[in-house]
């Protein structure tokens, strides 16, 4: 079994500019939309989730980290922030 860290390099940031070429319409993701993944992944996601198997990511544990999730100045991230994050998390 995978870990994150593990689906997440194998599936680059440039697999999601593919899928934008090449799938239809209605489920393409824009650039700005690949960037934010890319971002999420990058200084969220990865630092707190890389290690853990893919099946031991619980929905329960995700939702208490980000009601947790800080900047390093302490301040909480906005909802929307959050929002993203949790939607890339999930894989959308």
């Amino acid at each position: 079994m995978r870990n994150v860290g593990g689906a997440v390099d194998n599936y680059p940031i440039e697999s999601l500019a593919q899928a934008a070429v090449d799938s239809d319409e209605n489920e393409r993701k824009s650039w700005s939309t690949q960037d934010t993944y890319d971002g999420c992944l990058t200084k969220w996601i990865l630092p707190r989730w890389r290690s853990y198997r893919l099946s031991k990511v619980k929905a329960v544990a995700v939702e208490l980290w980000l009601k947790i999730l800080n900047f390093s100045d302490g301040v909480s991230l906005a909802r929307g922030s959050k929002a993203k994050i949790k939607i890339t998390l999930s894989g959308r």
